[in-house]
């Protein structure tokens, strides 16, 4: 919060009068932080919610080639796997999958552990991928920002996820934990 102080001199009297008048910067009232949710040498996984959206960012911290463009198998890309329910088993047709292709961002109900429907595209969601330096790390390297409405979710005020980074040279990583077969066995949380 600013505080700004107007003072008026009255020539004559040598009078002053004081106004204060308080604002707040339109930087601080859209001041969101970020929380954290996953940290290591290779990534980082964050979120902040503003208004009616999430946004998720990856930082993929030791990705310093850039296949942001490439084309399979030399590509650079995520997944991110949310559990709609919050049940921490995968619901057929509930849950869902989130990944950048050509067209925008690919929305997709999941079948089976391996399986999803067709892609579909939902207005509102919005996806980034960079090449470049970030707070984290002053060289270039790959980083992502997703942006999805709250209302995908349920009414919890919370969803669980998990997330699948691409490096086109050492392949997929899984996060929080390598889930192989469970897909929600461990999740990370948002709430808001």
């Amino acid at each position: 919060m600013k505080t700004i102080i107007f003072s008026f001199l009255l020539p004559t009297f040598f009078l002053s009068s004081l106004l204060l008048v308080t604002s707040c910067s339109k930087e601080e009232e859209n001041n969101i932080e970020k929380t954290v949710v996953f940290e290591n040498p290779t990534i980082d996984i964050s979120f902040d919610t503003d208004g009616a959206n999430i946004n998720i960012y990856i930082d993929a911290i030791d990705d310093f080639t850039n296949a942001i463009d490439g084309t399979w198998p030399d590509l650079d890309l995520y997944r991110i796997y949310f559990d709609k329910n919050n049940n921490g088993i995968l619901d057929e047709g509930v849950d869902f999958l989130m990944s950048p292709i050509d067209q925008g961002i690919c929305y997709a109900t999941l079948i089976t552990q391996t399986s999803t429907s067709a892609c579909s595209f939902i207005d509102g969601l919005v996806g980034t991928a960079n090449f470049g330096p970030t707070e984290k790390v002053s060289d270039d390297h790959a980083y992502y920002q997703l942006t999805i409405p709250k209302s995908l979710f349920s009414n919890e005020r919370k969803v669980n996820f998990t997330v699948d980074v691409r490096d086109s040279e050492t392949g997929w990583s899984n996060y929080p934990v390598i889930r192989d077969p469970v897909l929600f066995e461990e999740t990370f949380e948002i709430s808001w």
